[in-house]
């Protein structure tokens, strides 16, 4: 994952209690410095902004998925 991918909730992490909106699509920011491993994530449209979750809980959207 790179910053600016579209990007998505994993299917394994959306019955779990993470309070992500996993029906919508993000644009990844990149990675907190001072968290390797943890991300700054923006809702598709709304811009609203997410942070602090772990990156891999998200997959990029491919291509022929939009």
């Amino acid at each position: 994952m790179k910053p600016y991918d579209l990007v998505q909730v994993r299917p394994e992490y959306r019955d779990t209690h993470c309070p992500l909106p996993w029906h919508e699509r993000f644009v990844f920011l990149g990675e907190i410095n001072q968290m390797p491993g943890h991300g700054i994530f923006a809702v598709l449209g709304t811009g609203k902004i997410w942070c602090g979750f772990h990156t891999d809980q998200f997959m990029v959207v491919r291509e022929e998925d939009l």
